[in-house]
């Protein structure tokens, strides 16, 4: 409980600091059944295209966010261990047990029902939040059950360990930090969310954009926010 009211806490800060909110464009089907991505036509090929975007329209949306989450952890977790002695593991180690115990429902998770190339980033993307912040003997099983799957679960493995090398782990002074301080650490955060979309989405072209002030104020707390786009061809 310490560590998720923490947690809370240090995104707000991250926010004081001008983390940004993100935008992209959405995963969407046209009339006509053509899918695109912004600017991206998918093909029937693609592991996109077994998304559907009427029963899942925030498909895109969670998975981002859910990336980015786990990008501003790898910059604050650092803190909270070090000045309160706290940290994920144990919240994270039940989840994964709730996971691989089939004791609860996970999106795209389930080997019986999800087509392997959504269920690998999806169920992958569990594994990258193991290895951020999981316990080693998590991490261990995690791996373990994936790799009774052969070659569809040590390609999860690859992924997954593909898309953490590109998230940078570091502990900056997150609650003492200058404007240059925190300019850089924000600009590192989305250099490490482009490489890690471009990992998760191989083929198209990531761009983020700079940080600029939020014209209108809303529900979300940060200030400031940083455009995704989404371009090139697929074969």
């Amino acid at each position: 409980k310490g560590y998720v009211i923490l947690h809370e806490l240090m995104h707000h800060q991250l926010d004081q600091a001008g983390c940004p909110c993100l935008s992209c464009p959405q995963l969407v089907t046209e009339a006509d059944g053509t899918m695109r991505l912004g600017q991206v036509v998918i093909p029937k090929t693609y592991w996109l295209s077994l998304v559907n975007t009427t029963i899942d329209p925030t498909f895109l949306m969670v998975l981002v966010k859910t990336i980015w989450e786990l990008i501003q952890h790898s910059r604050f977790n650092g803190f909270i261990k070090n000045e309160f002695g706290c940290g994920p593991e144990s919240a994270r180690d039940q989840e994964v047990q709730e996971l691989l115990g089939a004791r609860a429902q996970f999106p795209y998770c389930n080997p019986r029902t999800d087509p392997h190339p959504v269920r690998r980033v999806m169920l992958g993307l569990h594994l990258v939040t193991t290895l951020l912040e999981g316990s080693e003997r998590m991490k261990d099983q995690f791996r373990a059950y994936l790799r009774r799957e052969g070659d569809y679960g040590n390609d999860i493995i690859e992924f997954a360990e593909e898309v953490f090398r590109n998230i940078n782990i570091s502990d900056p002074p997150v609650c003492s930090m200058s404007e240059e301080e925190a300019e850089a650490m924000n600009g590192a955060m989305l250099m490490d969310l482009q490489a890690v979309l471009s990992v998760v989405l191989p083929g198209v072209v990531v761009e983020v954009g700079d940080v600029t002030p939020l014209q209108i104020l809303h529900a979300s707390r940060s200030r400031f926010v940083a455009s995704i786009s989404f371009t090139g061809t697929l074969a």
